[in-house]
C-alpha cells in the first residue's frame, strides 16, 4: 500500500529533522538533504519514458460451484527500464447474481520481462465469473507515486450447476394445434412436403422416393430423404426473474439450474432434444438454446448463466408468450420458484408441467391445465426425484 510507504517515509524524515535540530552538524545537514531530495529522484525514475506494458488472463473453461480453480496473470513489461514495483487490481463479479469482489497483487519486474501470477478462483454460487484488470499502476522505487499504465485485461470462466442422477420418464405429449413448421436437421423422416437431401439410391430404397426429374438430368439415380417434422419438442423454460410471492434468491437460482442441469443429462441420455429457453434482462430479450448433443451444453451453460437474476421485471413466460403468438412446443416445462397465471396461456395446445420447491408450488397452482411437480432440492442432491414429463 502507497499510504503505508508514505507513513514510513514521513517518520523518517520527521526523525531526521528532529536529529537536525538536537545536533546541527554537517552530518545531519547532509542527511536531512539526502532525504528531501531523495522523492525526486525516485519520481523522476518513474517518470523516465518507459515502453508499453501488458497484461493477460488465463482462466479455465468451468468452475464447480463451490470448488476451487487457478487461474493466472500474465504482466509483461516491454520497455528498456525495469518496473520497480507495480500494483494491479482485479475484479471479480458474478453476472448472474452480481455478487462483487476484489483482489490485488504487484511486484517487480525486470526490464522486457515477464511475471505470470497464480490466482485462486472460487465462486458460491452460479453464474459467469468476469474477471477484469480495470488499474495497473507502476510506484516509484520507495513506494510512494504511482503512474497509472494503459493496460486492461479480461475474461469470463462460467460457474456450473451440480448434476443430480434423476429418475426421469417421458409421457404423452398433447397435441399441437397447428402444423409443424420446424425439421429435423439430423433425421430424415416422413413429411413428403420437406426433403430432408438428396442422395444416391442403396438397394432396398422405395420406389416413390426415387427423384425422377434429378435422375433423368444426372443420369445417375437419386433418391429424396423426407423430412422429419419435429412436434413433440420439449422446451424447458427457466425462470430468471424473481418476483414478490416468488422471490428467486442466488441460493433458489442454484437449486434451479442443478435442476435445469440434471434434466438435460436425463433427457439426453434418452436421446431426447430440446430447448432450453429464458428472459435475459441485461440484454431485454428471449433468449434460447438447441440442446440435440451434450457438445450443446457449454454453448448453453455460457449464455444462460451470463443472465442476471432480475429484481422486477418480466417473467420468463410472459416474455415467451410476447415472442410466440403460438407456442410452438408440444410440452413446455417451467423451472420456476413458484406457478404464474401465465400456465393457462402456455397450456393451450401444449402440455405444461411446472417444476416448483414443495410446498410453495402447491399452494400457488392456479390453473387446472397445468400440471405441478413439486420437488425438494434436498432429494434433488440425494438422487431421490422421479419426474413424469
Amino acid at each position: 500500500m502507497m499510504w503505508r510507504s508514505r507513513l514510513a517515509y514521513a517518520a523518517i524524515l520527521l526523525a531526521a529533522l528532529g536529529l537536525y535540530l538536537f545536533e546541527n552538524g554537517a552530518g545531519t545537514r547532509v542527511l536531512l538533504v539526502f532525504l528531501l531530495v531523495l522523492p525526486l529522484v525516485s519520481a523522476l525514475v518513474l517518470y523516465l519514458p518507459r515502453g508499453a506494458a501488458a497484461a493477460a488472463l488465463a482462466l479455465p473453461a468451468s468452475l464447480r460451484r463451490g470448488a476451487e480453480a487457478a487461474g493466472t496473470l500474465t504482466v509483461k513489461n516491454t520497455g528498456a527500464l525495469p518496473l520497480w514495483r507495480w500494483r494491479a487490481v482485479l475484479t471479480l463479479e458474478n453476472r448472474m447474481t452480481g455478487e462483487r469482489s476484489s483482489v490485488s497483487c504487484g511486484g517487480f519486474l525486470a526490464a522486457r520481462a515477464e511475471r505470470t501470477l497464480p490466482l485462486t478462483l472460487c465462486a458460491a454460487h452460479c453464474g459467469a465469473l468476469a474477471v477484469s484488470l480495470d488499474a495497473l499502476s507502476a510506484l516509484d522505487p520507495l513506494g510512494l507515486f504511482s503512474r497509472p499504465l494503459r493496460v486492461s485485461a479480461r475474461a469470463s470462466v462460467p460457474i456450473l450447476p451440480k448434476r443430480h442422477p434423476l429418475s426421469l420418464t417421458l409421457g404423452e405429449s398433447a397435441d399441437a394445434l397447428f402444423d409443424a413448421q420446424t425439421y429435423s436437421t439430423q433425421k430424415p423422416g416422413y413429411d413428403p412436403s420437406e426433403i430432408f437431401r438428396i442422395r444416391a439410391y442403396a438397394p432396398g430404397d422405395p420406389i416413390r422416393q426415387i427423384h425422377w426429374k434429378l435422375t433423368e438430368k444426372t443420369g445417375k439415380t437419386l433418391v429424396r430423404d423426407l423430412g422429419l417434422p419435429v412436434v413433440a419438442r420439449i422446451l424447458l423454460l427457466t425462470e430468471t426473474t424473481s418476483a414478490p410471492r416468488a422471490p428467486l434468491t442466488p441460493e433458489g437460482m442454484d437449486a434451479q439450474l442443478d435442476l435445469l442441469a440434471s434434466l438435460c443429462d436425463a433427457l439426453l441420455r434418452r436421446e431426447t432434444e430440446h430447448t432450453v429457453g429464458w428472459y435475459d434482462a441485461r440484454q431485454d430479450a428471449w433468449l434460447s438454446q438447441e440442446v440435440r448433443a451434450p457438445a450443446d451444453l457449454p454453448v448453453l451453460w455460457t449464455r444462460l448463466l451470463d443472465a442476471p437474476i432480475a429484481a422486477e421485471g418480466e417473467r420468463a413466460a410472459a416474455r415467451f408468450l410476447a415472442c410466440h403468438a403460438v407456442c410452438p412446443y408440444a410440452h413446455v416445462a417451467v423451472l420456476a420458484p413458484a406457478p404464474e397465471e401465465e400456465g393457462a396461456a402456455l397450456a393451450r395446445g401444449s402440455r405444461v408441467t411446472w417444476l416448483s420447491p414443495a410446498g410453495e408450488a402447491l399452494a400457488l397452482a392456479g390453473a387446472e391445465s397445468v400440471d405441478v411437480l413439486p420437488y425438494s432440492p434436498a432429494a434433488l442432491a440425494r438422487g431421490e426425484l422421479q419426474f413424469e414429463l
